[in-house]
Formats: C-alpha cells, structure tokens, sequence
C-alpha cells in the first residue's frame, strides 16, 4: 500500500547508511521476501523524505507503484537517486540504507508492474486501486542498486 500520509523528513548521515560489501543482487535477494521498504526521495533543497512501500522484485531490481500525483513520483521526476531499506508498515526502519538509483517506467512497463505487485499484494491491491485513484494514474519505477 502506498503510504504517503506517512511520509516523513529524514535527517540521517547518508554516507553512514550505505550497504558495504554487498552486491545488488545480494541486496535484492535479501529483501525479496519483505512486504515493505522506506524509499527515500528528495525535495529541491536536498532533504530525503522516507515513504514506506509495496515492492516487487524483477530481473534483479526493485518495481514500485504509486500514482502520478503522489509527492514521491513528483521527486522522482525532478531527481532519481534513492535510498532503500527495510522497514514495517509504518516505516519504521529494520535494515540498513543502501542508494539506488530509479527509473520511470513507460506505459507496457508500468502495466507490468502493477501485475506483479498484483500477484504479491492481492486483494490488498485491489483495495489499494480503489483507494488511490484521486491520486493520478499508474506510476512505476524501477530502482538499480549499484555494486
């Protein structure tokens, strides 16, 4: 579920949270089985604000889906670095930053991701459509943790 009313100003060290030491792959397997992470994103003036997230993972990276509307999407738009982590529900934060970097997807690449998040969300997602649909149309990003 894409809980924006939860986002938050962040104020951590950044270089303090970046994963060592682990590969993307080793990242995305370790998260594959979570049902949330904290994305972080930033305004203009730099600072991060973390939003906890569905997710799914294909080909090795990250897919996420909000709506076109929402205050992450519109950051995103502007600036595609990331930082990711685990966190529970209500973005409390239960594993280690690592960056990322997103890219939005097009249309066929979006549809795919709402598929797959879907798949893994059920009639959660289908709640979640229905919820959010004031909020503009699909948006899907994918982010790539370097190596």
């Amino acid at each position: 579920m894409q809980l924006d009313s939860k986002s938050v100003p962040c104020d951590h060290a950044s270089s303090l949270f970046k994963v060592q030491g682990t590969s993307s792959v080793g990242f995305v397997d370790s998260i594959s089985s979570k049902k949330y992470i904290a994305v972080e994103t930033y305004k203009r003036d730099g600072q991060g604000i973390v939003t906890p997230v569905w997710f799914c993972i294909k080909d090795d990276h990250i897919h996420v889906v909000t709506r076109s509307e929402t205050g992450k999407a519109k950051r995103l738009r502007r600036d595609q670095r990331v930082k990711i982590a685990e966190c529970t529900m209500r973005g409390e934060i239960t594993g280690p930053w690592t960056d990322g970097v997103a890219e939005i997807l097009d249309e066929l690449h979006t549809k795919e991701a709402v598929a797959l998040r879907d798949k893994k969300y059920g009639m959660a997602a289908t709640v979640a459509k229905l919820l959010t649909r004031g909020k503009g149309r699909f948006f899907a990003f994918k982010i790539s943790v370097p190596t």
